[in-house]
C-alpha cells in the first residue's frame, strides 16, 4: 500500500508512517477508527468490502477534533486474483459546518413558529371569551348622523385617537384621522359606499391627534327607521398596529432567513 503527501497531513495519520513508502493500510485505518467517536458506519463499510472487493463505497467521517473527511473507495480492475482498491480522503469540514448551521436555523425556526403558533392560539381563546365586551371598550365605536358629522365615540375612541368626545362632535371623521400616509383611494371608496347607504369594510392606516399613525380595520354600517330613512352611520374600528408590524417583522425574518439559506447552499456548491 502506497500514500500520498496529502493523506500523511491528516491529523489521524499514524505517527512515523514514510510519504510515499509502502504502509499498511489495517494500520492506517486502525489510526482512523480510533479517532473516530461513531466508528460504525466505517466498520460496516469495511466489513462489506472484505465480503464483495469489487464494491464501491462512500463514507462521511468526523474525527474527535471536529474535522470531517469524505472517504470514498473503488476496486482497481484487474485480471488477479486481488486487484487492489484506491481510496481517496477528502477533507469536507466546512461543508458539514454549513449544513449544521443550516439545519441549526431550521430548527430554531420551527421552535420559533410552534411558539407563535401556541402564543396565537391562546390569544385565540382569551379573544372569544372576552369578544363581548372587548367589542365594547377596546375598538373605537363612532356614529355619525346623514351627514358623516359625529355625533357620539365611546372611550375605546378616545383612548385610542386622543381626541375626546367634546372636540369631535360635529365633524367629519375624515378631517380628524386623515394623515399624511392614509390612502386616499380607499377614502373614496368608503365615502362612495356611504353615499350609496351600503355597509363597507376596510383596513386603513390613520392618524392620532398627535400625528402617530396606526392602523384599523374598519366596519361601517348605515342605520334606517322604520320607513326606511337614514338616520346615522355607526363605524367600528379595531386597531391593528401590532399584528401588522409582527406580520411585517416575521416577513422580513423569512426574507433574512431564505437569504442565508440561499448563501449557504451556494456555499456548498
Amino acid at each position: 500500500t502506497a500514500f500520498n503527501r496529502k493523506l500523511a497531513s491528516f491529523s489521524f495519520w499514524p505517527p512515523g508512517s514514510g510519504v510515499g513508502d509502502p504502509g499498511s493500510s489495517e494500520a492506517m485505518f486502525g489510526a482512523l477508527l480510533a479517532r473516530l467517536p461513531d466508528r460504525e458506519g466505517l466498520e460496516r463499510t469495511l466489513s462489506a468490502i472484505r465480503q464483495r472487493p469489487d464494491m464501491e463505497s462512500f463514507d462521511t467521517v468526523r474525527l474527535d477534533d471536529g474535522c470531517c473527511l469524505e472517504v470514498v473507495s473503488k476496486a482497481l480492475k484487474s485480471e488477479g486474483t486481488d486487484p487492489g482498491r484506491v481510496w481517496s480522503f477528502r477533507d469536507v469540514t466546512r461543508r458539514e459546518q454549513a449544513a449544521d448551521e443550516i439545519r441549526r436555523f431550521n430548527l430554531e425556526l420551527e421552535e420559533r413558529v410552534k411558539e407563535r403558533t401556541r402564543q396565537l392560539e391562546e390569544a385565540g381563546r382569551s379573544v372569544e371569551r372576552l369578544s363581548h365586551v372587548a367589542s365594547r371598550t377596546r375598538n373605537s365605536v363612532l356614529i355619525c348622523d346623514a351627514d358623516l358629522r359625529i355625533e357620539w365615540v365611546n372611550e375605546g375612541f378616545e383612548r385610542t385617537s386622543g381626541w375626546r368626545l367634546a372636540e369631535v362632535v360635529g365633524r367629519r371623521p375624515r378631517d380628524l384621522l386623515k394623515g399624511p400616509d392614509t390612502d386616499p383611494q380607499v377614502l373614496d371608496q368608503i365615502e362612495k359606499s356611504l353615499r350609496e347607504r351600503r355597509p363597507i369594510q376596510f383596513t386603513l392606516q390613520i392618524c392620532t391627534k398627535a400625528g402617530t399613525p396606526y392602523w384599523v380595520e374598519g366596519d361601517i354600517n348605515p342605520v334606517f327607521d322604520r320607513e326606511g330613512r337614514l338616520i346615522s352611520f355607526v363605524s367600528v374600528l379595531a386597531d391593528v398596529t401590532e399584528r401588522r408590524e409582527a406580520a411585517e417583522r416575521l416577513r422580513r425574518q423569512s426574507g433574512k432567513l431564505a437569504e442565508t439559506n440561499a448563501n449557504l447552499e451556494q456555499a456548498l456548491r
